[in-house]
């Protein structure tokens, strides 16, 4: 009797995951994916489990989108690239913003399937240079941050990082605050 229950509090579980996946992967397909943008949002997936449960919530997502579209900016997703898609966006010029989002330290970010992306390979602020740079994971002492790397001076205190564990309302508080830096969303962020 009681390891029925139990296989069956893990069944409905894993049916609830599948689920918010799901989900979060159709909403994902609202949007443009895998193409160069003015901003890009990477998503990685950094944990073993990454494949039944998202290294981000819908609503670090929605806070993302909220901050691009207010500030009128062409953004694209993509989902869990690889390390070669994620060198050619740092390179593309065209892309002036981009966003790690999943899970990292300051100097590394998980791509997944095993892959870590060391931000030290983007140590050439003239080929890898961006405006602005947004480290949605979390963060530490050590290592210095994409941020400090390839984002001028002038623009740093835009750029979203926390450099310690980040929670969703963390992520929600940030993009708010850095909103403010454009008042009430309108015109250009650069």
């Amino acid at each position: 009797m009681g390891a029925s229950i139990v296989i069956g509090v893990i069944v409905v579980v894993f049916i609830g995951l599948i689920v918010v996946n799901v989900q979060l992967s159709l909403w994902l397909r609202g949007f443009r994916r895998g193409a160069p943008a003015e901003a890009v949002v990477v998503l990685g997936r950094g944990k073993p489990w990454s494949r039944l449960i998202a290294d981000y919530d819908k609503s670090d997502l929605e806070a993302i989108v909220r901050f691009l579209e207010r500030r009128g900016k062409d953004f694209s997703f993509y989902v869990h690239p690889d390390g070669a898609q994620v060198r050619r966006i740092m390179a593309d010029r065209r892309v002036r913003e981009v966003f790690f989002v999943g899970h990292g330290g300051p100097h590394f970010f998980r791509l997944g399937r095993g892959e870590i992306l060391y931000y030290c390979a983007f140590a050439d602020a003239g080929l890898y240079g961006k405006e602005l740079v947004h480290q949605v994971h979390c963060g530490g002492p050590g290592g210095i941050s994409l941020i400090e790397r390839v984002v001028p001076v002038e623009n740093r205190h835009r750029c979203f990082y926390l450099g310690r564990e980040i929670r969703s309302r963390d992520i929600e508080a940030g993009f708010e605050r850095l909103a403010g830096f454009w008042g009430d969303y309108a015109g250009d962020a650069c």
